[in-house]
């Protein structure tokens, strides 16, 4: 019998409570990679907003353009996002 190897996988990692528990916030970013400064896209980027919970992975949205802009207007703004994974047929 071969066990299936990511059946421990879940259970080895430890669970956090990383529910947003301060309330409405806000926070503006002091210091952001110079190396970053000309990329645009959804960058995921290791972050600590809330001390209690610790490291979590944020997407950083780049956008030279001056729609960016206009969606910081939006109230509420909500962003929906899916993701998933594939092997495209072109891949090694």
């Amino acid at each position: 019998m071969n066990p299936d190897p990511t059946a421990d996988s879940f259970s080895l990692m430890k669970r956090h409570n990383t529910k947003f528990s301060l309330g409405k916030g806000r926070f503006e970013v002091d210091w952001f990679p110079p190396a970053l400064a000309d990329r645009s896209g959804l960058l995921p980027l290791r972050v600590v907003i809330d001390l209690t919970v610790g490291e979590e992975v944020a997407l950083y949205w780049l956008d030279p353009t001056e729609f960016i802009q206009e969606l910081a207007e939006i109230r509420p703004f909500q962003f929906f996002l899916r993701t998933g994974l594939f092997r495209p047929s072109l891949a090694p």
